[in-house]
């Protein structure tokens, strides 16, 4: 992922600097403001512009793993299976949206709009009010993707009928799959896949249907 690093929000006193003064940053022919993102002048010519951008993270994993466990005891029988991956990074899109408190349209987080940055609550997480996105990628939108889930849970009980001419054994089980993620990934599903078939955007999350949970129940009967 090539892009932008940022470094919080333009703060007031930062902007007042004489510093800041003699050479203020511009992007996209604008003055940067009070409240508005603060984008890292990489060669410190005073533009943010493509010269600007670095690597920011890989969608592809360093690794990716899976292993199982099974334990019997007398009539129980218990199976699981984990899988995962760790080293890559997610573009989580939705939050394009779920943080432009600009847009009467769409729902946005409301830690997006409460502690948007105003001149009373320097916050330096989110952009003021009214803040218009800069539409370039950047590192507030790019997560860390490692995750470790546990892809299925079997459970079986079996009962032997010794003494029965009409059954000889029933097997009661219950298997559940994708019970828990193990994430740091703030969206639904860190196993994103926006754009599955498209090798040119791998790791992207854009409303991404996230992994069923599924219970099953069933009975085996042996006559």
């Amino acid at each position: 992922f090539m892009g932008y690093e940022t470094n919080g929000i333009l703060q007031q006193s930062t902007f007042d600097s004489p510093e800041y003064q003699a050479k203020p940053l511009v992007m996209n022919g604008t003055r940067l403001q009070p409240g508005d993102v603060l984008y890292v002048d990489q060669n410190g010519d005073g533009v943010i512009d493509d010269k600007d951008r670095v690597i920011l993270g890989n969608p592809n994993p360093d690794f990716i793993f899976a292993f199982n466990a099974s334990v019997r005891y007398k009539c129980f029988s218990l199976g699981m299976v984990f899988n995962g991956v760790v080293g890559n990074e997610i573009i989580n899109a939705n939050l394009i949206d779920e943080t432009d408190v600009k847009n009467a349209n769409n729902n946005v987080r409301a830690d997006a709009f409460h502690n948007a940055w105003r001149a009373d609550n320097p916050s330096n997480a989110y952009p003021r009010l009214g803040y218009q996105p800069s539409g370039v990628l950047s590192d507030r939108i790019i997560e860390n993707g490692s995750y470790l889930r546990l892809a299925q849970l079997s459970l079986d009980y079996r009962l032997d009928f010794k003494k029965s001419k009409y059954i000889k054994w029933l097997s009661l089980n219950f298997t559940a799959s994708n019970l828990f993620t193990v994430s740091s990934y703030s969206g639904y599903d860190p196993d994103v896949n926006t754009f599955s078939n498209d090798a040119d955007r791998m790791g992207v999350d854009l409303a991404s249907y996230p992994t069923a949970r599924n219970f099953t129940f069933g009975v085996i009967a042996n006559f």
